[in-house]
């Protein structure tokens, strides 16, 4: 009987190692579906404003919350609150969803398609409805909304993204930002004493979208604008010019139909 030349048998070994090692990694993917260290994941928080004001323009945030819906991806979670004046007292998401995630190996393209689109249809659609049917707000506490998004966030390392479906105009107990002068130096006042008060939240990599912003004029829109950009770079967050605005004209990864 011929034996194996011992460089043949080398080369077997070292391939069957190498298959079995992948193979242990293939199915160990599986044991944990919501993979929340992967980079395509992301977490999406969305405040919807239910002030007086603000529910005038329903329609921009049904429209908003629409291409959020459709841009939601397995492995994601939606988060969807209001902002209202018990943001921070009585904080209670009216969704909360988050879509396990199956491998290729796992299920069919087409059937897991169609179970991502059975998921929003079901799950997260309806819920801007439900958020929106209450009675309106007296007070807009953005702010202490902005304290909450930190600890709904938490240490998820998930890519962070948050919406604001709201006017933008902060009106608290402490200010009004309507009636406000909101110069530079007020805007830098303003986030003193709220880093003073440790009310500054910590928001580090999370990237903000704002829809529904207005003002009487252009020049309080733009100061308010300005206003909430800073701050947000004040609590470590991103919010670019393109993406504060009357509409949700753009949002990242948008899509109407995406599956891993």
């Amino acid at each position: 009987m011929k034996r194996t030349p011992p460089g043949l048998r080398s080369a077997i070994t070292r391939w069957l190692v190498v298959l079995w090692v992948a193979f242990g990694l293939l199915l160990g993917s599986g044991c944990d579906r919501i993979d929340r260290t992967r980079p395509d994941s992301k977490f999406v928080l969305v405040f919807v404003d239910v002030s007086g004001s603000a529910l005038a323009d329903r329609d921009v945030f049904r429209r908003a919350w629409h291409k959020i819906v459709c841009w939601a991806q397995q492995g994601d979670r939606i988060v969807l609150a209001r902002i209202s004046d018990t943001t921070l007292t009585t904080f209670d998401p009216v969704c909360d969803e988050e879509i396990a995630r199956t491998e290729w190996y796992e299920e069919a393209t087409i059937k897991r398609r169609h179970r991502l689109a059975t998921w929003k249809k079901t799950k997260l659609e309806p819920a801007i409805e439900r958020a929106l049917a209450v009675a309106p707000s007296r007070l807009t506490e953005i702010m202490n909304a902005l304290l909450v998004a930190e600890k709904v966030f938490g240490h998820d390392r998930r890519r962070r993204v948050l919406v604001m479906l709201s006017d933008m105009i902060e009106d608290c107990r402490e200010m009004n930002l309507k009636s406000s002068s909101l110069g530079p130096t007020a805007a830098a006042k303003i986030i003193a004493q709220r880093r003073t008060q440790r009310r500054l939240p910590c928001l580090k990599g999370v990237r903000v979208y704002v829809a529904g912003a207005t003002a009487p004029t252009a020049r309080q829109m733009l100061a308010i604008q300005t206003f909430w950009i800073a701050y947000c770079q004040a609590a470590g967050a991103t919010l670019y010019p393109s993406d504060y605005g009357y509409c949700l004209l753009d949002f990242e990864g948008m899509a109407a139909d995406q599956a891993p």
